[in-house]
């Protein structure tokens, strides 16, 4: 299910780097923590993330050439 929360930005962010240098998701890390909370016996099992990187483009595809980066973040948005 997906929801939408509020979470400080300072902790917010130490749970992404929690969560990189665990190679897990933010989903992961919540549910872990919801279930500890929760008083749950055994925590959600963290899941191990791939990262893919991107290589072989040489720039941005033509329709993209020269754009501002509001225009960019714009276009991924609608992706």
């Amino acid at each position: 299910m997906k929801t939408t929360i509020e979470i400080n930005d300072e902790l917010l962010r130490q749970a992404r780097l929690r969560g990189i240098r665990e190679g897990v998701t933010l989903r992961s890390l919540v549910e872990r923590g919801l279930s500890l909370v929760l008083g749950r016996n055994e925590p959600v099992r963290a899941r191990k993330i791939e990262l893919r990187v991107f290589s072989g483009a040489t720039g941005f595809t033509p329709e993209f050439e020269g754009a501002d980066w509001a225009s960019l973040k714009e276009e991924s948005r609608r992706r």
